[in-house]
């Protein structure tokens, strides 16, 4: 589907076999019988081989096991070396600070914070993406349990 008036570039449906090495064997089942993470990675090949200039990731490790989230997240800078953008909107923080070359942080509809990651810390992320000193609450002593 997505090789269908697919622009020239490096992404292939065999070079998707290479990326995702259990494809070939399986590509004969419908989707509806994959697991939730080599659905996720069908969706990602499907546009990839499409060579697009700009990836949109939408919640990229929504409901998915923790070594899916990895494998798929150890993809990203082989993709954007290829010279594809990717627009990751992701509520794992840390994932997706780990392969960003720039972070914003949008709270209610509104920016409030955008940077490099290597020039935030993770208070001010915090305070960006959750809106509150989050690090320096502290538990209420004294109180009547």
């Amino acid at each position: 589907m997505g090789a269908y008036r697919a622009n020239k570039g490096p992404f292939t449906i065999q070079r998707m076999y290479e990326l995702f090495d259990w494809m070939p064997s399986r590509r004969k089942q419908s989707v509806w019988q994959l697991s939730g993470g080599e659905q996720q990675a069908v969706a990602i090949g499907r546009a990839l081989v499409a060579n697009p200039q700009v990836l949109l990731l939408d919640e990229l490790s929504l409901g998915l096991a923790p070594i899916v989230i990895e494998r798929i997240y150890a993809l990203v800078p082989e993709i954007v070396a290829q010279g594809v953008s990717i627009l990751i909107v992701e509520q794992d923080v840390a994932q997706g600070v780990a392969v960003a070359d720039r972070v914003h942080c949008l709270l209610e509809g509104r920016t409030s914070l955008v940077g490099a990651p290597a020039d935030l810390t993770p208070d001010q992320i915090d305070h960006a993406y959750f809106g509150a000193d989050v690090t320096h609450a502290a538990p209420n002593e004294g109180a009547n349990e």
